[in-house]
């Protein structure tokens, strides 16, 4: 007997819950399980299954047909769920959080809450080498927005190695820091912004390139990065 569901949720891969979503809706399809999206009033000729499957914010979620059962998969990277975030998750029946933490943290609203820890493709990323150390050691951050910590890098970096004299045993060290938009405060001897959308492989090769990640977040829900 195939599973059936609906589905709703972001497949852009340029974001969190975006890659996320993408790559969970093609594992459980590799698992036989058929998704169909979501319908809503004026198109009920789609198809309307007994479970609706929401990835994102509960206080996303728009709603589902009477006799539904709504599950949402989402994650909150704090010690305490905002009153916004929370206020119509008793309205969900399953709550699928990816750690123990954040099962911990939304049982405290909700009497449903499941754990599926989320992985990676070992495809796309796996174990390389990291490159030899020669006259550069670089560091590396990443993200977007005040809650990755770039700027904590950034200062951290300047404070640590500002006015650094290389020599023969001690490289020279660089902090390369990638975020979409381009940002002001990157600036220091030995720092490289980069900024804009790179591909997936190119995204592969770049964080090759590094010899440690500066992974200083402020609260992160997926700690994949490093």
């Amino acid at each position: 007997m195939t599973m059936k569901m609906n589905s709703v949720g972001s497949t852009n891969p340029e974001t969190g819950y975006g890659r996320m979503g993408k790559n969970l809706l093609r594992a459980l399809q590799r698992q036989g399980v058929q998704l169909d999206e979501c319908s809503s009033p004026g198109d009920e000729h789609k198809p309307v299954h007994r479970n609706a499957f929401w990835m994102g914010a509960p206080s996303h979620v728009s709603g589902w047909w009477k006799g539904q059962r709504a599950h949402v998969m989402t994650m909150w990277e704090a010690t305490g769920v905002p009153p916004g975030f929370r206020q119509n998750v008793h309205e969900i029946d399953t709550l699928i959080v990816p750690s123990q933490q954040n099962m911990e943290l939304f049982s405290h609203w909700h009497d449903n809450v499941k754990k599926v820890p989320l992985g990676i493709d070992p495809t796309h990323w796996n174990y390389r080498p990291r490159p030899e150390i020669k006259d550069e050691f670089r560091f590396m951050t990443a993200g977007q927005g005040e809650r990755k910590g770039i700027d904590v890098c950034i200062k951290a970096f300047n404070a640590v190695f500002g006015g650094f004299t290389p020599t023969a045993d001690d490289p020279r060290p660089t902090l390369t820091v990638k975020s979409r938009p381009r940002m002001k405060e990157v600036a220091g001897e030995g720092i490289v912004a980069m900024s804009g959308t790179i591909s997936a492989q190119d995204e592969v090769e770049l964080y090759g390139t590094a010899h440690c990640f500066l992974g200083m977040a402020r609260g992160e829900g997926w700690g994949m990065m490093p």
